[in-house]
């Protein structure tokens, strides 16, 4: 799913206009990973997948891109891709994007 970004962001010199998140790409690995990296940021064990900072870590492995991305991302394009990342792992992104299943 590629997501263009309403405000660009650099990082290490390259300006990244669209992100492409491969959500159906994630492993079971990589959500414990993305938790480890929460809690270790001095997250707190809640409901994971309603958590912004987990859904970043989620998306930055889905996109295949250092979470400092996510991270330095507009309020908008930040909120909208965790929000991409939480209809998934609900199993809601087709009903909200118009897709039969």
């Amino acid at each position: 799913m590629k997501i263009t970004l309403t405000k660009p962001v650099t990082f290490d010199g390259n300006e990244i206009k669209e992100i492409d998140l491969d959500l159906e790409g994630l492993t079971g690995e990589d959500l414990a990973q993305a938790e480890r990296e929460y809690l270790a940021m001095g997250g707190q064990m809640t409901s994971l997948t309603l958590s912004i900072s987990y859904c970043q870590g989620l998306a930055a492995r889905a996109a295949n891109l250092p979470i400092e991305v996510t991270r330095s991302m507009s309020a908008r394009d930040s909120n909208a891709i965790a929000m991409e990342v939480q209809l998934f792992l609900h199993g809601m992104e087709d009903q909200v994007h118009g897709k039969s299943a």
